[in-house]
């Protein structure tokens, strides 16, 4: 009968997530075991590389938002509100997702290139945000049909682009600033 686990996976993540966001992608396993007072072959026995939960600790979720833009615009609310609310979530998303794809990549982690652009759930994300955010944009009629793409670019790039200057130190975030760049994003795509 096999031992009952000492620590769950959503922990072991968190602490490892934790740990490489700390000290980066050279993180010893062992220090990770530390902070959740286990061994290292514990984790090796759960997860068979060091690389593996890297990406599993890093690689971060799908974000809600994604669902949302998928079903399209919902009636009877203003586009605009819809977007803000929208591009409010993605803010969030991309202020973890961007510290752990500089980790990821300087890890030498390789995101899979994809064959068909924004057709695949295994695209990066980044992909499939912005097609189907374009779709979004097309069906709300909130932007020309011809500008869906870059608005879409512009929208998606301007965000992910505020959180590697954040990474890199060049600004702060605070929700107040956070809100009010979405909404001058918006305005700016009107």
């Amino acid at each position: 009968m096999a031992r009952p686990k000492q620590v769950s996976d959503e922990d072991l993540v968190a602490a490892a997530r934790s740990a490489f966001l700390e000290k980066g992608p050279q993180v010893s396993v062992g220090v990770i075991a530390k902070r959740l007072k286990i061994s290292p072959a514990s984790i090796f026995h759960r997860v068979s590389t060091k690389n593996k939960l890297l990406v599993m600790a890093l690689l971060p979720a799908d974000p809600p938002e994604l669902m949302q833009l998928q079903r399209g615009p919902v009636p009877d609310v203003p586009p605009e509100e819809q977007l803000v609310a929208i591009l409010t979530g993605l803010n969030f998303y991309f202020a973890t997702a961007v510290p752990a794809m500089f980790l990821l990549i300087s890890a030498g982690v390789r995101m899979r290139p994809t064959k068909v652009r924004g057709k695949s759930e295994d695209d990066p994300m980044q992909l499939r945000l912005r097609a189907a955010l374009t779709q979004w944009l097309r069906r709300s009629n909130f932007v020309a049909a011809t500008d869906a793409v870059a608005a879409a670019d512009t929208v998606l790039g301007a965000i992910e682009a505020r959180y590697m200057h954040v990474y890199l130190g060049g600004i702060r975030s605070t929700p107040v600033s956070d809100r009010k760049y979405v909404r001058d994003l918006v305005r700016l795509i009107l």
